[in-house]
């Protein structure tokens, strides 16, 4: 499961568009997703076709009480292979009840571990402003997107946006991976190759996408649904298809094909566990690599027989279970395992350094 925050502090430059619209054609490509609207504007709710006054249960619910089974919030395929987690106006008292609560920049993350339904992609919608709500989207991600208008505002808000990131680095040993995505550009003025230039000077990894600017967005909006399926052959979807295929690439372009025989497998780039896979099986991987959320940072690898799942692992050792329809049960293709801290066993693997193709001890 990727978490990806889409987050800038300024206003109006594109990010629920981006949100929206990017969840849309990952779940048309076949992928699960769930989008977190965690704007009390509640502007992605709305563009997809959700008004926040008949949703029993939003955000606000999730995090005001840690306790709340967010699945309640969850509105169920919306659009097909797409959930929603809605938001709405009481959101915007979040400052007022997490402050002096413990552990309240988790909130969102701790949440997530709550949901019994596995997903591919969670895409969290993030509020104009570098607040708790925005620090809890960062905290829970692993990367973030973040929109880049033709607007020098837009690079001020990168600036407080990497500020913000260190110190959940600092602070939190949290590393995100950050991604910018322009919107709204004309290449053929001198200006957004000014843009460009203070842009790669702030952060050089962006998307060779670019989202142009057309009406076809804006309408697709006001109708509650996706461009793609408000308008399909026009250059707004073209170019989120153009974004998704971005997006996918970075999903599989280190998975390679590898013996999978009784444990672990270690190749170049990372580890892949595997299990037998049994009708009607909901199947995830959690461990101290991904907080012990399910299929956090982690890529499911189709395959008719078998459960696999691999994971992007530093050299060290790590303690996991595999998760079987909301049971957490230890990895019977793995022999090492030491005494859980709550109960049970869980499944011990070594990583070392990074050879071809290993088995991992």
């Amino acid at each position: 499961m990727r978490i990806i925050s889409v987050t800038n502090q300024k206003g109006g430059c594109g990010k629920t568009t981006v949100a929206v619209n990017l969840s849309a054609v990952l779940a048309a490509r076949g992928r699960r997703v769930l989008i977190i609207d965690l704007d009390p504007q509640a502007h992605a709710t709305v563009a997809l076709g959700l008004s926040p006054a008949d949703c029993p249960a939003t955000m606000y619910e999730v995090l005001r009480d840690e306790t709340f089974p967010i699945h309640e919030a969850i509105r169920q395929n919306h659009f097909p292979g797409l959930d929603v987690l809605p938001s709405s106006i009481p959101l915007s008292t979040a400052e007022r009840f997490l402050s002096g609560l413990p552990g309240r920049e988790r909130r969102l993350l701790d949440a997530l571990k709550r949901i019994p339904k596995r997903y591919d992609y969670v895409i969290i919608d993030c509020p104009p402003s570098l607040s708790l709500l925005t620090f809890n989207a960062l905290r829970a991600a692993d990367e973030a997107i973040v929109p880049i208008d033709p607007s020098c505002l837009s690079i001020h808000g990168l600036r407080h946006l990497l500020e913000m990131i260190d110190l959940l680095r600092l602070e939190g040993r949290h590393a995100l991976s950050l991604k910018a995505l322009l919107v709204m550009l004309d290449l053929r003025t001198k200006f957004a190759h000014e843009l460009l230039s203070h842009l790669e000077s702030e952060l050089k990894a962006r998307y060779q996408t670019i989202i142009r600017q057309t009406v076809r967005l804006r309408e697709a909006a006001a109708c509650g649904k996706p461009v793609i399926v408000h308008a399909p052959g026009s250059i707004g979807a073209a170019d989120f298809e153009q974004l998704a295929d971005e997006v996918i690439a970075e999903e599989v372009s280190a998975i390679e094909e590898c013996p999978l025989e009784k444990e672990p497998v270690q190749t170049v780039e990372g580890v892949f566990f595997w299990r037998p896979r049994g009708d009607g099986e909901e199947v995830s991987i959690a461990g101290d690599f991904n907080e012990w959320v399910p299929d956090r940072r982690v890529v499911s690898v189709p395959d008719a027989q078998r459960t696999i799942k691999f994971v992007r692992l530093s050299p060290g050792q790590y303690r996991y279970r595999w998760v079987v329809n909301g049971v957490w049960v230890e990895d019977v293709n793995n022999p090492n395992r030491v005494p859980s801290s709550v109960e049970g066993f869980d499944s011990v693997c070594q990583v070392e350094g990074r050879p071809e193709v290993a088995h991992v001890s």
